[in-house]
């Protein structure tokens, strides 16, 4: 195997893993067989909202998620994938809560290009995904803290990537959601960079932005508190996240993220662990 080969195996054991942001995708596939399993627990925390563009103070919300994801590759084009949560929300305000199984996803990435095989400039994938919306209650005016949109859908996502040097890669993952149910569609976008420092520790950091084509603001024009899936919800935020893997078919991931700005949501502070198993 040369050196470039290992590389891309060891960035597969790392980046296709866990992420506060679970869609999160690089172009690089799983070769034919390889399967992995994964699970992962995110916290997410925030007394802090824009309404609208305007920043104000709330009571703290507590969000809490666990994901469990299935990958196989079909042939050293093709991956499946398979994302399914729980989830529930909590608020200080009236000691509320919802719960349920949240919005979960099923995925096909075919592989354009790859560098290592087509000598080209860099890997190029496409990926088509089905959205399912979860069980849990949609918010309302005294209960604004839903944990999701609760919508079915799709979404086509492009990404590219390259290795820039044996141990450093940086990619980009850029899709369009379309969502049902009254929910405005969204525009989303990652871009990152991935520094293995050995064959074990990896370090990934992201920046992510998700863009609402429409909707109304919070205590806006046209707003209805009973209908808050209907908001333009903006956010970007910072992630970073460090994985560990041994012998070599278990990984272990530990991150954090910050919401930097946003619009009709919170101001998150997120913390994610998680593990995963791989066959090969």
């Amino acid at each position: 195997m040369t050196m470039q080969k290992l590389t891309q195996l060891l960035f597969i054991l790392f980046m296709l893993i866990l992420s506060f942001n679970i869609n999160a995708d690089t172009p690089w596939d799983y070769a034919k067989g390889e399967q992995s399993i994964s699970i992962s627990f995110i916290d997410d925390r925030f007394d802090r909202v824009w309404e609208g563009s305007k920043e104000a103070s709330i009571p703290k919300v507590t969000q809490q998620n666990t994901w469990l994801n299935y990958s196989h590759g079909i042939t050293d084009d093709i991956l499946l994938s398979a994302t399914f949560g729980y989830t529930q929300t909590s608020w200080e305000k009236n000691d509320s809560s919802f719960n349920g199984i949240a919005d979960s996803s099923l995925s096909i990435k075919y592989q354009l290009l790859n560098e290592f095989i087509d000598e080209s400039i860099a890997s190029v994938s496409i990926k088509l995904t089905g959205i399912i919306k979860g069980t849990y209650d949609r918010a309302y005016a005294q209960n604004p803290h839903s944990p999701g949109d609760k919508s079915n859908g799709g979404e086509i996502s492009l990404q590219i990537g390259k290795f820039l040097h044996d141990n450093f890669a940086a990619y980009l993952d850029i899709g369009y959601k379309i969502l049902i149910d009254n929910v405005p569609d969204d525009i989303v976008a990652n871009i990152g960079i991935y520094y293995s420092i050995n064959k074990s520790f990896g370090i990934n950091a992201l920046y992510a932005v998700k863009h609402a084509l429409d909707g109304t603001d919070i205590k806006g024009n046209g707003f209805d508190p009973n209908f808050f899936h209907q908001t333009k919800e903006e956010r970007q935020w910072l992630e970073l996240s460090i994985d560990y893997t041994f012998l070599p078919a278990h990984t272990f991931s530990f991150g954090s993220a910050q919401v930097i700005k946003g619009r009709n949501s919170g101001k998150s502070r997120i913390f994610f662990i998680g593990y995963r198993y791989s066959i090969f």
